[in-house]
């Protein structure tokens, strides 16, 4: 696995990747330590999720993959192929920063230990646009369980990629801004960066 901590316009954001790709993110934080700090409480919580299989699946051009077994990074193929991921979502980082937010649903995941669910929740996060904003009721639908609105919004409390899989974009029914682990100030400007208009402003 390699780390690494990201400058940008909007904050320091540190990720983690493995051969498959992005295992973990941190949202924009005010220092590089702060940012460091959240990548390792999330290194923490995703070691203590069981693994539940292996799942393959696409979205949005981008794979997202979940495996039991670790993958072996201290081969140097494994180096390497992390450390493309992490160069790309650096790129991908910068162009978002700078408005444009496309290149964060090419970048592949790797959501080793999530459940089937999650993951069909995370592929059906990705494919929202950015700008726009879905409820939690149709991101139940969009992953095939339209009954599982509360579900679906504790898989996005746990999502360990935000940015890459922009919760931020999702909201109460009714058009509430619901929870947020960075807080609403946060979601909302991250909504704002991407050029979201609040209707209750």
């Amino acid at each position: 696995m390699q780390k690494a901590v990201i400058q940008t316009s909007l904050g320091w954001v540190a990720a983690a990747a493995t051969s498959d790709g992005i295992y973990c993110t941190t949202l924009p934080q005010l220092t590089e330590v702060q940012a460091w700090d959240h990548l390792d409480e999330e290194l923490k919580l995703r070691s203590r999720r069981p693994g539940k299989g292996r799942h393959g699946a696409t979205a949005g051009g981008a794979s997202i993959t979940g495996t039991v077994a670790p993958v072996d990074d201290a081969a140097p193929n494994g180096d390497t192929a992390a450390k493309a991921h992490l160069d790309g979502y650096r790129a991908a980082l910068a162009a978002y920063s700078a408005g444009a937010a496309g290149r964060l649903a090419e970048i592949p995941l790797d959501l080793t230990g999530l459940p089937e669910f999650h993951l069909r929740v995370m592929q059906a996060c990705r494919r929202i646009p950015a700008g726009e904003t879905r409820s939690y009721a149709w991101l139940a639908r969009a992953a095939g369980s339209p009954d599982a609105c509360r579900a679906a919004g504790n898989a996005m409390a746990r999502n360990p990629v935000p940015l890459l899989v922009p919760c931020h974009r999702v909201l109460r029914t009714g058009g509430g801004l619901g929870g947020f682990g960075g807080g609403l100030p946060q979601k909302r400007a991250l909504l704002a960066h991407e050029g979201w208009k609040d209707q209750q402003d």
